[in-house]
């Protein structure tokens, strides 16, 4: 689990907005389950447990005859899980968003920008845990291909409101 990954006991600067944006996607698909389909490859990778279980169920109640149903139809569905006290929270701060798209892409773009950021920062780690100077320069070569690939932003760029580059707007 994360608990067991080097450098586990440090806190990840984007855990409290990657936990935000997570519940922003969540409030999107339950505001417009047609955004269900496009979180289908994130459901997976939740970081909030309640929220992957909340994910998972749209996705089965989704695959039943007659879709997703409302949201007393969820609630029923989620009589007994925990999760359950999350759903109308979840659905009405999402309802205060410009729209639930707007708000699904702007979380979605940031959680898969910061999986990106990760995966490199766990990458750097390894180059620098390299045995000899043959896996360094192998692994050197990767990272340098995977930045310019994704051209990680700093956390300095001046990014404009609503771009992927930042983190997902605040529900008021």
């Amino acid at each position: 689990g994360a608990d067991d990954e080097p450098g586990a006991g440090r806190r990840d600067p984007q855990a409290g907005p990657r936990m935000r944006a997570w519940r922003e996607l969540a409030g999107a698909v339950l505001a417009d389950a047609s955004l269900l389909d496009e979180a289908s490859d994130l459901i997976a990778r939740c970081e909030d447990e309640e929220l992957a279980v909340l994910l998972g169920h749209l996705g089965r109640l989704a695959e039943a005859p007659g879709g997703l149903p409302g949201v007393d139809g969820i609630l029923s569905a989620l009589a007994e899980e925990p999760v359950r006290h999350r759903v109308v929270p979840l659905l009405e701060e999402a309802m205060t968003a410009e729209s639930p798209r707007s708000l699904f892409e702007g979380a979605r773009a940031f959680i898969e920008r910061t999986d990106r950021e990760r995966a490199i920062r766990d990458r750097a780690r390894r180059l620098s845990a390299a045995k000899d100077e043959g896996e360094e320069k192998r692994d050197l070569a990767e990272l340098h291909a995977e930045l310019r690939r994704n051209k990680v932003p700093s956390s300095d760029s001046g990014a404009r409101r609503g771009s992927a580059n930042e983190e997902p707007q605040a529900l008021r």
